[in-house]
């Protein structure tokens, strides 16, 4: 039930970053998301809409009589959420970032990185619907990683951001996800640490 969707947008919802919300208010990711895990199980998904009236969403899946492949679904899901995010790195020294970088470019996500914390919030603030997940340091000269997370969460209190830090005083864990911030990861990290931190902050997030 509902107001139902105007034809000419009803072509265009499950396009990825398709939303008629303002920026702050929505990625355009969420049907995007239904879409290519429904594909990727072989099915479909269709729509039919009635201005004042509401929608129907109709999805079809092929039958089978085999197990439950949970972990292969899983996984598809996974490279769906993968192919269509855009991740900004935030790094005060260029070798850590180059890292970085390296590993979530070979991971197949689209990056951004940034030496500096206050280019990178002029950036997202630019257009906040064009970044998916943040990684940002903690311990940084112009601008430390708590800070910049708070400046982007004023911005777009959605977005997903990922503090990395070797050893801080500055604020504590707790603090820092009562803030907002969706996980801590510690210096150094690896890549299979970091594949993993990225994945389960943005499958919490899109699910």
């Amino acid at each position: 039930t509902g107001t139902g969707i105007e034809p000419g947008i009803t072509k265009k919802i499950f396009d990825p970053y398709f939303t008629t919300k303002p920026v702050e208010k929505g990625s355009g990711l969420g049907l995007a998301v239904v879409h290519g895990s429904i594909k990727a199980l072989s099915g479909a998904i269709t729509v039919e809409s009635d201005m004042g009236q509401g929608s129907t969403f109709t999805v079809f899946l092929p039958i089978s009589e085999a197990e439950s492949a949970t972990p292969e679904i899983e996984e598809k899901h996974r490279n769906c959420l993968k192919e269509m995010a855009r991740i900004v790195v935030v790094d005060d020294e260029k070798s850590v970032l180059d890292m970085i970088t390296a590993m979530l470019t070979r991971l197949g996500y689209e990056v951004n990185s940034f030496l500096n914390p206050k280019s990178a919030l002029a950036a997202i603030s630019e257009n906040p619907s064009q970044c998916d997940l943040v990684i940002t340091d903690m311990t940084m000269p112009e601008m430390t990683g708590d800070v910049l997370a708070k400046e982007l969460l004023l911005i777009r209190p959605d977005l997903p951001i990922i503090i990395c830090t070797g050893f801080s005083n500055r604020v504590s864990e707790d603090e820092l996800v009562a803030m907002g911030v969706k996980m801590i990861l510690s210096k150094p990290m690896r890549k299979a640490e970091l594949s993993s931190a990225v994945s389960t902050t943005l499958q919490d997030h899109y699910s």
